[in-house]
């Protein structure tokens, strides 16, 4: 089994479900009446019955940094009240990233190395990539020759329906 198959069964049910509704999660209670809010668009949940809005965990954490620029996850999280493991998740999702000449970086998952963002770094992603192709049968994609001989042969199926036209002009 490959790292990422390992990895991912590490992770637990319960933080698999969390991070699920945290990513997906489309109605949510209002706080102040109890009924669920929709989302309407623009990162904003309004209640029907109240019609308060709230901003979803990433468009809190946007219209942060859109107002105070870059801040470490640390402060955005407290300023915000947005999990840190969300914020986690919104930089392995690639939907907010770390300046240049940050002294602070996310890991590849696979190697290592320091990224912006994103779960893997290009080396590895592209290694990744090359071992799915591999692994991975595609009909549009033909198998080029080990042995090149005169090229005079004719395909099996070809010859077939030669030969059944053959008997059947006989």
């Amino acid at each position: 089994m490959d790292d990422l198959g390992k990895n991912i069964e590490k992770l637990s049910k319960a933080k698999k479900e969390k991070m699920f509704s945290e990513t997906y999660q489309l109605g949510k209670p209002c706080k102040s009446c109890g009924s669920t809010m929709k989302y309407i668009f623009g990162e904003m949940f309004e209640c029907p019955t109240c019609g308060r809005k709230e901003a979803t965990d990433f468009g809190k954490v946007k219209d942060y940094l859109d107002t105070h620029g870059p801040t470490p996850a640390a402060i955005i999280s407290d300023k915000t009240g947005v999990d840190l493991g969300v914020i986690e998740t919104l930089l392995k999702q690639g939907r907010v990233e770390i300046p240049d000449g940050s002294g602070i970086y996310i890991k590849c998952e696979k190697c290592g190395t320091d990224i912006r963002y994103g779960r893997y770094c290009p080396d590895c992603i592209k290694k990744l990539s090359n071992d799915l192709n591999k692994a991975m049968w595609n009909p549009n994609v033909g198998e080029k020759p080990t042995i090149k001989s005169e090229m005079t042969g004719r395909m099996h199926i070809q010859s077939k329906i030669e030969r059944k036209k053959g008997n059947k002009k006989s």
